[in-house]
């Protein structure tokens, strides 16, 4: 666990509140939907504060979830979420957690133009840290290169010179993916990659052609990545703009999320599609989630002070939604650190993702596992609830390429050189959230056939490929079928459709032919 400043738990409990019943004027107004010039909104006794009656003018949603350490219990409440523990394990915590998706907090960020003269509030979350090294140096170089933009910070609010600035340190820097984050310990302040760790961090120096320290200066360290004008994955661009941020002046912090749920695990996306019901939220986070499919997943960014309160800083957006398809559909807090050393994360997380390790409790690929969810429309709600939209019956597919073809993009060959099969497109207007939805329902199993030859079988996992409009599921073939398979011969695709819900209803006549040589057709 993270050890905290009595100064900041402080800070966190001044907000002001009118009727006294635990609940903050802005929060009754942007979260709870609460009256906050009333103890007892609904009048039946029980106070606003209390942790049920929260839920009663608002569309919540109530997870139970096992979480790897590092978690902060100190920050877990924010305008989007309550959160509590409710058991404390070594090596994880299991929280119960209220979201509030449809708060409105982002439609409520004011501007202080004398921001500066409440700094010392915020001392803990303008010092400078290992990663977050925001030196008066630092400082002096941005605000000189800010000015050459023509903006000057000394005269905006803090909501305007966080918005501009988080912009100008995104767009100064080229992005390229690193690796370090997750990987570095810190002692005394020094950085070191731990022993079990290192063939995994020099396979990727290996790569970038770099040492160790040439990639922490752009990767992990927030003074490195603006002199060499290159930041890394979504934590290094945190560390990134929390240095540069401070160094401005302007208190931030570093946030770490999770889905709702494991993506790659089946029984815990079924969950969200069996306990929601209103049609917007679930049909948002089971996109995301679609789009994550089996891969490792969280989410770092920043909350900067504005106005007197945390905002959500996204990159370069001020105010980030805690629901959004882009960013894991529906976001759980979990952490939040002054500065990312304190994390330790080559103790739990990273050491986990990097070695490859499936332990209990978390036997799929996130250090993560959700247990329970549960939908709730307030009693006193003014809510609309859009309805969910039925999962199809059937899908068709129309057209066939193999997966080196030319017609494929550049980017999507490279993704699919270690699969050879086929891509069957579906039908316009299919989307790719939906054809998961429906994978889940129905028989993967496919054929191509052809007089008097072998017929091909496979098992097209769930999911599938994008781009631009269209979308497709990969039908992959092992290396006998591949063998087995006859060039310039026309071969049928055929869907098994014996088991499950769904049919895939395959067009007439549709045939592959894998050319001699060159590239497939389809037609």
């Amino acid at each position: 666990m993270l050890a905290l400043p009595l100064l900041v738990l402080l800070v966190q409990a001044q907000e002001p509140d009118a009727d006294g019943d635990g609940l903050s004027d802005f929060q009754e107004r942007h979260k709870y939907c609460t009256d906050p010039g009333e103890r007892d909104s609904d009048g039946d006794g029980k106070p606003d504060g209390d942790a049920d009656e929260r839920r009663e003018y608002a569309y919540t949603i109530r997870t139970r979830v096992l979480v790897m350490k590092p978690v902060t219990p100190a920050f877990l409440d924010d305008d989007f979420q309550d959160a509590r523990v409710l058991r404390d394990e070594p090596a994880y915590v299991e929280l119960e957690v209220v979201h509030y998706p449809l708060g409105t907090a982002n439609a409520a960020i004011g501007a202080d133009p004398r921001w500066r003269a409440h700094l010392a509030e915020q001392a803990a979350w303008l010092a400078p840290g290992p990663t977050s090294d925001a030196s008066p140096e630092l400082g002096t170089r941005i605000l000189q290169d800010l000015a050459a933009t023509g903006l000057d910070p000394s005269t905006l609010d803090d909501r305007t010179l966080a918005a501009e600035a988080a912009r100008f340190l995104c767009d100064r820097t080229s992005f390229q993916d690193g690796f370090t984050s997750f990987m570095t310990s810190f002692a005394d302040g020094k950085p070191s990659i731990p022993e079990e760790l290192r063939p995994r961090a020099e396979q990727d120096l290996a790569r970038l052609g770099r040492t160790l320290e040439e990639q922490w200066q752009r990767d992990l360290f927030a003074s490195g990545m603006y002199a060499h004008a290159q930041r890394g994955s979504c934590t290094s661009s945190a560390i990134y703009l929390c240095g540069g941020l401070r160094a401005l002046g302007l208190p931030t912090r570093i946030v770490l999320c999770i889905p709702l749920v494991d993506a790659s695990d089946p029984a815990q996306v079924a969950l969200v599609g069996e306990r929601l019901t209103h049609g917007t939220v679930r049909a948002t986070i089971l996109g995301a989630l679609a789009d994550l499919g089996d891969s490792w997943t969280s989410h770092t960014y920043d909350e900067v002070w504005v106005d007197g309160r945390w905002r959500r800083l996204n990159y370069a957006k001020l105010g980030q939604d805690t629901l959004d398809r882009d960013y894991l559909g529906l976001m759980t807090h979990v952490a939040t650190f002054r500065d990312w050393s304190e994390a330790d994360m080559p103790a739990t997380v990273g050491r986990r993702q990097v070695l490859g390790l499936r332990d209990e409790p978390f036997v799929h690929s996130n250090p993560y596992r959700t247990l329970e969810i549960e939908e709730r429309f307030g009693a006193h709600a003014r809510i609309e609830k859009p309805p969910v939209e039925p999962p199809p019956e059937a899908i068709a597919l129309d057209r066939l390429l193999w997966t080196d073809s030319a017609e494929l993009p550049s980017e999507l060959k490279t993704s699919l050189r270690d699969s050879f099969g086929v891509l069957a497109h579906a039908a316009p207007g299919t989307s790719y959230e939906r054809l998961k939805e429906f994978q889940a329902r129905c028989d993967a199993r496919f054929f191509l056939e052809a007089e008097g030859r072998t017929t091909l079988s496979a098992l097209s996992p769930r999911g599938g490929v994008t781009w631009g409009d269209s979308c497709w599921i990969l039908i992959p073939f092992g290396p006998a079928d591949r063998a087995a398979l006859a060039e310039d011969v026309a071969y049928r695709l055929r869907a098994s459709n014996r088991e499950g819900v769904g049919r895939w209803n395959v067009t007439d006549g549709l045939t592959i032919t894998r050319a001699r040589p060159g590239e497939g057709r389809g037609r």
